[in-house]
């Protein structure tokens, strides 16, 4: 699912968590910083069986951010 930029060596790569938004941003992979929470939750699993269906639970986030907010540039329609 990368698609190249024509004339670039750059790719367009979706992101799950961008699904049905209209907004397209660009910036160095360097710049792209991923962001996950430190707290336990990742690692303190509940797994829950009733009536032969499984359930898993845990607590964590993610995010993204940016090293350099002006090396980003976003397409925001309104």
């Amino acid at each position: 699912m990368k698609d190249v930029i024509e004339g670039t060596n750059l790719t367009l790569v979706p992101l799950p968590s961008m699904t049905a938004e209209n907004i397209i941003f660009t910036t160095p992979k360097e710049n792209f910083i991923r962001l996950i929470n430190r707290n336990n939750g990742a690692s303190n699993i509940t797994v829950e069986s009733i009536d032969r269906q499984i359930k898993i639970f845990a607590d964590w986030y993610e995010s993204v951010g940016f090293g350099i907010e002006e090396a980003v540039f976003a397409n925001v329609p309104v």
